[in-house]
This record gives structure tokens, sequence and C-alpha cells, in this order.
């Protein structure tokens, strides 16, 4: 908006009963100086706004971290359900072809002879 640092302003306050010549007022107001100078050297100015823009750009970058945090959490906690559920359907229907086979197997033991059985199992 204004180039250059903020400048401390003293000016009387009109809205202070009896103002004399020592009450006061402090506001902070840009002051714009229309030959080019500032006081104070302008080199302060400077120091004031590199630490500005890091302080401005260090919590930028905390917050988007932050952000970026949560929907990486977010995406994880689903994908950490949807595979959840597909181990649980691979299990379920494992568990039915073993229990299908332990018939099977069951019903081929039965027919035939309990000797032959012996035999393979020596």
């Amino acid at each position: 908006m204004f180039g250059g640092p903020l400048n401390i302003l003293f000016i009387p306050s009109p809205f202070i009963e009896n103002a004399d010549c020592e009450s006061w007022a402090v506001t902070s107001l840009p002051v714009v100086f229309v030959s080019g100078e500032q006081s104070g050297g302008g080199k302060r100015g400077m120091g004031y706004l590199w630490r500005v823009r890091l302080s401005s750009f260090a919590s930028g970058a905390a917050a988007a971290s932050g952000a970026g945090f949560f929907l990486l959490y977010k995406d994880h906690l689903l994908a950490r359900a949807t595979i959840a559920r597909q181990v649980e359907e691979i299990k379920e229907t494992s568990e039915k072809h073993y229990e299908a086979l332990n018939k099977r197997i069951s019903a081929l033991e039965s027919r035939k002879e309990p000797g032959a059985i012996k035999e393979a199992s020596d």
C-alpha cells in the first residue's frame, strides 16, 4: 500500500477534555513523504520488511503443511479401511473354499476302502 516503514506520530488529541500541550495520543499511521526522504535512514525498514516476509512465509508454510498432513491422514485412513475390507472378503471366500474342499475330501475318503487309506498313510 505505502512504500517504506510505518512511523509513529504523536498528535494532540481533541477528544480529551482540557487538552493542553502535554496530552498526546499515539497512533501508528503510515507517513508518506512527498520529497522521497524517509526518517530513520530507510535501512532499518528493509530488515523489518524481510522479517515480515519471512514470518508470513513461515506461517503460510506451516498452514499448508498442516492441511497437507490432514489430507494425507484422511487418505491413509480411507485406504486402510478399503484394504481391511478387501482382506476380510478374501478371508471369507477362502474359508468357504476350504470348507468345500474338506467336504469333498471327507466324501472321497468315505468311499474308499479302509485298508487303502492305511497303506497311503504308512
